[in-house]
């Protein structure tokens, strides 16, 4: 049956309060490296470090409970030392509401809009991933469609980082899966405010609308599709496929498909990223040495987490941390010497470098530490923290990088970026007014045929030319150029130009970098207005901005459930198959590990989002490995060599039942699922004839039978 009610409030309940105590273990330390700031950060910090240590806990063997000692240890000390005052908790009371605030209405969307893991490659791929860890935590992990697999092909570490807590909680991947969307975007929203509190004085809320509103072409499908009867909903597939061959997300999608992707559990990263470049850039030069040591360690440790979480984000925020630090230091080095000349800076920049990297001592001086503790020891530490991780990854699909220009269609290219492109060139057309040369770059981009990545030209040059003394013109600049990256390049994979799952990476990336950058612009800008200086001014265009930001969530509940609501992702076999099915899955999560089962394989002529594509679900919903699972999925990492012939033998077990035996012996499974999926597509007459073979039945419901191979020694 599915988890009942009481149950999941209680997984719920037991879920928030383990990330409350690892909040609390490593806040007071986290008070070293900033006291104003230390109570946001130990959100997404603390499940970073929960996640390293558990990892590699089962990378050498040994149990991942023990990740919990470090946390009782931690709480004894910082509580006996009196760190953790009832002062203190009121005094963070707004984070606590803004965390717990963000949650429960991130979940309350989740379960209400879609909270199944329905039919979809993708969802049933994250729900493997994740069940397969929940049921045997190892590294590497095991591949729950590949029986005797490894995920070595995979960045799986965002799914490693809830499944940990879930198995020592005993809350199952089904529950889990619509838990980890919500906590990722409370982590995210308390890093985004608290960078928003450094830079600005009001308005402070604006970047936190890059959470739940979507792109222009959100607005212009409305009347369309109300005027042709089209729920509402489907706006948000025709957002992701605005133009053909490219695939744009967002946060708001990635909330309510639902699904725990690694680009979208990233995002957390990528907010505690972006939180600590806006504090180093504005307090480098104020922070004592063991600040500027707690934040170079943090960017390293967040920097690194994202190469077996989500490797592309790395590649973008690698040379961002590392030119942020550059710019730090250039900038302190100015200082020093104001009214010199270029040539006298550089000079005075390069000789502070070479002093910092031959004397550890010259680490006191702000404009050397910038440059070694963020632009160099991030990337170094980053590199070699999963360096195990590196050795094994085993991925035959992605094969580097190619030229691959393709102009965007502009009107389309407007409907997704459009919004923060106005923003930058609103806050750049004084620059083009006083230096109209520089258009001359996007003309001639323009000219060639190019006129989208001329559109993105235009502002990146102008924000270049003001040598990036704002730290969102950076964040902004790297934003635009994950977006011009797009325009002329695309990952090659499985032996071509795959320019759809390029803007699939880097998107939604330039959506973090350019939402929390043009919003805080936006914000700045607002602020400046005599308009909104009375507070009764401010308060109304307040209200209006947060209405009209929730404009677009609220759209897309509007048509009603879908399903009842839930938390347990599984409820969806017993709407498309019955409760036999929900049945069967609770008895084969019941088992203890070892086994490993044959179930429905989908043949590429079934490769549709149909009932037939249920296939693969048993292994997904419950960490028992399949002989062969996914046979889209692990074809693509794998090749067509080695996965056809098991997806072709696990046919055979239900076309010719007189040869299941010894086709199952040949890979050492013992379970045989037939359920009404398989009896349908394989049009099984007798779904009780394997007993005149020797299996035995150890679960039965109507026409839902697991079967145990007859030479079993049990």
């Amino acid at each position: 049956m599915p988890v009942s009610s009481g149950s999941q409030v209680f997984m719920l309940v037991s879920w928030l309060t383990l990330v409350l105590l690892m909040h609390l273990a490593v806040w007071p330390s986290l008070r070293l490296l900033s006291r104003d700031y230390a109570l946001p950060l130990s959100f997404p910090v603390s499940l970073i470090l929960s996640t390293l240590l558990s990892w590699y806990l089962a990378l050498i063997g040994l149990p991942v409970h023990l990740v919990l000692v470090p946390l009782v240890v931690l709480l004894g000390y910082h509580t006996g030392r009196g760190d953790i005052t009832i002062t203190d908790l009121k005094e963070g009371r707004f984070w606590y509401i803004l965390f717990l605030g963000v949650f429960m209405l991130t979940l309350g969307a989740k379960i209400l809009f879609n909270p199944d893991i329905d039919i979809s490659y993708e969802k049933f791929m994250d729900s493997m991933i994740l069940s397969s860890m929940i049921a045997d935590p190892r590294i590497p992990p095991s591949d729950a469609w590949f029986s005797g697999g490894f995920l070595s092909w995979y960045y799986y570490l965002g799914s490693w980082m809830f499944a940990i807590p879930a198995h020592i909680l005993n809350i199952p991947a089904p529950v889990m899966y619509n838990l980890v969307i919500p906590t990722v975007f409370a982590a995210s929203a308390v890093m985004i405010f608290a960078g928003a509190k450094i830079l600005m004085n009001r308005f402070r809320y604006l970047p936190l609308f890059l959470l739940c509103i979507s792109y222009p072409a959100f607005l212009l499908y409305i009347p369309i599709y109300t005027q042709n009867q089209i729920p509402l909903r489907m706006i948000l597939d025709a957002t992701v496929r605005i133009h053909p061959e490219v695939i744009t997300e967002n946060p708001l999608t990635a909330l309510f498909i639902g699904s725990p992707r690694p680009y979208a559990v990233a995002m957390m990263i990528q907010c505690l990223l972006i939180f600590l470049l806006v504090s180093c850039h504005h307090h480098w030069g104020m922070m004592n040495p063991s600040s500027r040591k707690g934040a170079g360690l943090l960017l390293g440790i967040g920097l690194g987490t994202l190469l077996p979480l989500h490797s592309w984000d790395l590649l973008i925020y690698l040379p961002l941390i590392f030119f942020t630090g550059i710019l730090i230091s250039c900038n302190l080095t100015t200082e020093k010497v104001p009214g010199t000349g270029l040539r006298d800076q550089v000079g005075s920049w390069t000789r502070n470098l070479a002093l910092a990297l031959r004397s550890p001592s010259r680490m006191e001086d702000p404009s050397s530490s910038a440059l070694v503790l963020v632009s160099i020891l991030p990337p170094v530490l980053a590199l070699g923290l999963y360096l195990p991780f590196l050795l094994d990854l085993e991925n035959q699909r992605f094969q580097g990088v190619t030229l691959n220009p393709v102009p965007s269609d502009p009107f389309s290219f407007i409907l997704t970026h459009g919004f923060f492109l106005l923003i930058l060139l609103t806050a750049i057309r004084k620059d083009i007014i006083r230096s109209p040369l520089l258009l001359v770059i996007p003309v001639v981009v323009a000219a060639s045929g190019f006129f989208s990545a001329a559109l993105v030209l235009l502002p990146m040059v102008y924000l270049a030319a003001r040598r990036f003394s704002h730290i969102e013109e950076i964040l902004a600049f790297g934003g635009l150029s994950c977006i011009i990256f797009c325009e002329f390049f695309s990952m090659v994979q499985n032996g071509s130009a795959d320019r759809a799952n390029t803007t699939y990476k880097f998107y939604f990336a330039s959506w973090i970098l350019l939402g929390f950058s043009t919003l805080t612009l936006l914000g700045r800008a607002l602020d400046r207005l005599s308009l909104f200086r009375s507070p009764v001014r401010y308060r109304v265009v307040s209200v209006i901005l947060t209405g009209s930001a929730l404009l677009f969530p609220l759209i897309l509940l509007s048509g009603g459930l879908l399903t009842p609501p839930t938390l347990d992702g599984s409820a969806y076999a017993g709407l498309v198959i019955g409760d036999e099915e929900l049945h069967a899955l609770e008895y084969l999560r019941s088992l203890p590990p070892g086994e490993i089962l044959v179930e429905g394989v989908v043949p590429w002529s079934l490769d549709q989002d149909t009932p037939a594509k249920y296939f693969s679900r048993v292994s997904a919903l419950t960490g028992v490995p399949a002989v062969m699972g996914s046979f889209f999925r692990e074809e693509v990492y794998r090749g067509n060599a080695v996965t056809a012939p098991r997806g072709e033998d696990s046919v055979s077990v239900y076309l010719h039942p007189e040869q299941a035996a010894e086709i199952m012996n040949r890979y050492n499974a013992t379970l045989l699922y037939v359920g009404i999926p398989e009896i349908s597509v394989y049009n099984v007459a007798d779904p009780g004839i394997y007993a005149k073979y020797g299996f035995i039945p150890v679960f039965h419901e109507n026409s839902t039978v697991i079967w145990r191979v007859p030479w079993y020694p049990g």
